[in-house]
């Protein structure tokens, strides 16, 4: 009973992330006008749809190995590292963690490529539970010659993963009574 209570409530399977807030240091960013590194701050803002957009940090196209370090609130035990890619996935090659005392530890590596989906939400199942209290994400931005966006960067203390919600005002109201379209709509 206890079980299908916490699930039909969405208290076992909901989505607890910490997004990062202070931006530690960044080691480039692709314009002086737009593509901040603060802009991986707080919930993403860039998916589901995802797109060239400036609301995400984008390092230097022209240097290999740059990095983002981000730091959170507060540490946590965490089993989950997720890195939102906002545009033109696929540049992360390692990723890092800090524990409270700043010691650093190697998460992941991965081989940078170029994908096709046009953003990635990157779910670090961590292999040991750990205490996280900053995160330093290095790209390889040479792989491609677009840029390579990053939208949000967070930590769970769950493995559930993160799935994007789209922010509607809480005082829309939604017609729910059904409009019949014009003939010439959606016709053959």
């Amino acid at each position: 009973f206890v079980i299908l209570y916490l699930v039909s409530t969405g208290i076992l399977f909901s989505q607890s992330i910490l997004w990062a807030s202070k931006v530690v240091k960044a080691t480039s960013t692709h314009s002086k006008k737009k593509y901040f590194p603060n802009e991986v701050l707080g919930e993403p803002n860039c998916v589901p749809q995802g797109g060239d957009l400036a609301t995400s940090w984008a390092p230097s196209e022209k240097k290999s190995n740059q990095s983002i370090t981000v730091s959170f609130d507060k540490s946590i035990i965490a089993k989950q590292i997720v890195v939102v890619e906002s545009f033109n996935p696929g540049s992360v090659s390692k990723v890092f963690a800090y524990d409270s005392k700043n010691k650093e530890q190697l998460v992941k590596t991965y081989e940078p490529g170029v994908l096709t989906a046009p953003t990635r939400i990157l779910s670090i199942i961590l292999a040991d539970v750990m205490e996280i209290k900053a995160i330093r994400i290095v790209v390889d931005p040479k792989i491609d010659t677009a840029k390579n966006c990053i939208d949000a960067i967070g930590i769970s203390p769950d493995t559930v993963t993160f799935k994007p919600k789209i922010n509607l005002p809480k005082d829309l109201t939604l017609n729910k009574k059904s409009t019949k379209l014009p003939a010439v709509v959606n016709s053959n």
